[in-house]
């Protein structure tokens, strides 16, 4: 989304956009206690179109669940924090935050899960580069 501001010489200028379209590497750690040893990271390639980037919702780690749903969504500036609940047979919360730096993102997620009784606690970093255009 573009800002609109007024510089010191009373002309209006524009925001530099707080994510900018392509394809990005975003590289995925994660943390779960009681886990005898650390998962090694992950690296995925997307590509963000545009419209995507327009509303950032778009752009957060997308759910596997279908009966997931978005709230609390809070956008100050470059940096968005949400929360998204899950229901099933294993129901999860996940808090997040994102901050978003044109050509680079960051952030963490955290995720409670229930799953055969048992309360399962897990984190997830994030960090995201654009490496060039769509192909």
């Amino acid at each position: 989304m573009l800002l609109a501001g007024v510089a010191a010489g009373g002309m209006a200028a524009a925001a530099p956009p707080a994510m900018k379209p392509g394809l990005w590497e975003i590289t995925t750690s994660m943390e779960m206690p009681g886990m005898p040893r650390s998962m090694p990271p992950t690296k995925i390639k997307r590509c963000y179109r545009a419209e995507e980037v327009q509303d950032l919702r778009r752009t957060l780690p997308e759910q596997q669940k279908a009966n997931c749903t978005t709230s609390d969504w809070k956008q100050s500036g470059n940096t968005v924090n949400w929360t998204v609940s899950c229901g099933g047979d294993t129901p999860m919360t996940m808090t997040g935050s994102m901050t978003y730096a044109g050509d680079r993102y960051s952030g963490v997620s955290r995720m409670r899960m229930s799953q055969g009784g048992q309360v399962m606690h897990m984190t997830q970093k994030y960090d995201a580069r654009r490496i060039g255009d769509c192909p």
